[in-house]
């Protein structure tokens, strides 16, 4: 079974990309950001570091030379727009020794406003997925989205392009065996549409995932995370 590093592994939607493939039986090397806080990181690595399959290594001590074949997964999703310079150059050279390799695959999910990377990320042959937003258990409690969802919820129509992460996982599948090199994600409405499908946008590959998990049922799911969580730490304290 491939390998899977997952960068960010500690952040939001790296910490789930962990998540998921560790359930799936995969073994996932989980990467640090450099200078990066990660909000909880003590909890995400206490439950990842639970499953053998797990290996968590901080980005300044990454050694690839004798991985020969894995899925790289890059989250920049979580990463400072204005720091791209700076995680481009490091991940270009630690990355270098995977680069040439037939059975490397390099994955980037970045917000769909987010410049292309091919030109910045030199010598790594990047797919990218691009999200709109993304949302789910684990994500800041004091993240501009969520207090965004929140007032989007109160409102009469309460839609919002966000994606729940267990849809887009959900369609993981299918996305997998996809290899445009550039591809846009979006969530369906209403809920519950069944096919991930592709429509044709100018010279965009967009992908329309459906949405299985309404706004306001999303945000109780990650209301029962935070307390959840807040209860453990204070049975720590």
């Amino acid at each position: 079974m491939t390998t899977s590093i997952v960068f960010g592994a500690l952040h939001f939607f790296g910490y789930q990309l962990a998540s998921f493939f560790l359930e799936r039986g995969q073994t996932v090397i989980g990467v640090g950001w450099p200078g990066l806080d990660a909000e909880d990181a003590e909890e995400k690595e206490m439950y990842l570091g639970r499953n053998a399959n797990f290996d968590y290594i901080p980005f300044e001590k990454v050694e690839f030379s004798e991985i020969r074949s894995a899925d790289v997964f890059i989250p920049l999703i979580d990463y400072p727009l204005d720091r791209w310079d700076e995680i481009a150059t490091a991940l270009s050279n630690c990355l270098h020794p995977l680069s040439n390799l037939d059975d490397v695959r390099f994955m980037a999910f970045l917000h769909a406003n987010a410049p292309e990377l091919q030109e910045n990320l030199l010598g790594l042959p990047l797919q990218c997925f691009y999200i709109d937003s993304i949302y789910g258990p684990w994500m800041p409690q004091d993240s501009p989205l969520l207090t965004d969802l929140r007032k989007t919820a109160i409102t009469q129509e309460a839609v919002t392009d966000s994606i729940f992460i267990e849809d887009l996982f959900s369609c993981w599948d299918k996305l997998y065996l996809k290899h445009e090199k550039n591809i846009f994600l979006k969530a369906s409405d209403p809920v519950g549409t069944s096919e991930t499908s592709l429509c044709s946008e100018t010279d965009k590959d967009i992908y329309i995932l459906p949405r299985q998990t309404s706004l306001a049922d999303g945000l109780t799911l990650l209301d029962r995370h935070f307390h959840t969580l807040d209860k453990m730490k204070n049975l720590f304290n």
